[in-house]
């Protein structure tokens, strides 16, 4: 057929595409404030990729004293999503390179304006127990602060703190989804690495991030060529992106 497609029909199925997963397992860690069932909405949760997930539905303590769940998952965006039910929520993906393709680890905050135990932070640049207040101001943006007291207070003395600082994303940041540099105004964060931000109030497209099928019917007179049809689908891929 030199290179004519022979169909009427061309229907192009998009797995994932825009995924935030490509098939790896992530280890969902799910903390919570009440200790003895693991029950309510998380306080706070954390993905990242073990070399190997064991999942545990139980309410368990760690070694680090942290109580919650675990659970191995391909999709660790949604599902953090999901476990913070209709309770407002921030996350943060943190990436290694500029481009946020390499994935490093990911952490979501329970939105109350008030100071929520965190847990034993141990992939980040502050290893220990940490507290935190996370809100979403009315202008849109999305603020962390954190610190090392149980009252999310500084403590300060003549010559140092022990506050762990306060990160804010601009509402242009989280509508987008930009990757930016992380921001070293907080102890929390490694020297180098970068960060996407996500929170209830992000801008959803719809689906497209877990999966499209596109179909495009052609008039069989007229007969485009492969190309041709690769570019009417990547007009009408940017069309849907664009609502």
């Amino acid at each position: 057929m030199g290179g004519m497609l022979p169909l009427a029909l061309l229907l192009l199925l998009i797995t994932n595409i825009w995924s935030a997963t490509t098939g790896t397992t992530y280890a969902i860690d799910t903390f919570y404030t009440d200790l003895d069932s693991c029950s309510d909405t998380p306080n706070a949760i954390r993905a990242y990729t073990p070399d190997k997930c064991t999942a545990g539905t139980t309410c368990f303590t760690d070694g680090n004293n942290d109580n919650g769940t675990t659970a191995c998952k391909s999709d660790y965006l949604e599902t953090m999503k999901e476990s913070f039910g209709i309770s407002q929520y921030i996350i943060q993906v943190i990436y290694k390179d500029s481009s946020c393709s390499t994935f490093y680890y990911a952490v979501g905050y329970r939105v109350t304006g008030a100071c929520e135990l965190g847990y034993v932070a141990g992939e980040s640049g502050y290893e220990g127990l940490f507290y935190f207040i996370a809100t979403l101001p009315e202008e849109g943006t999305a603020k962390l602060e954190f610190f090392t007291t149980s009252d999310c207070s500084a403590i300060t003395d003549s010559s140092s703190t022990t506050d762990l600082g306060a990160v804010v994303a601009p509402k242009a940041t989280l509508e987008s989804g930009e990757c930016v540099p992380l921001d070293f105004n907080s102890y929390m964060y490694s020297t180098t690495g970068y960060t996407q931000w996500y929170s209830s109030n992000s801008y959803d497209d719809g689906g497209l991030n877990t999966g499209a099928i596109i179909g495009i019917v052609l008039d069989p007179a007229d007969r485009p060529t492969a190309a041709e049809a690769l570019y009417r689908i990547q007009i009408i891929i940017s069309q849907e992106l664009a609502e």
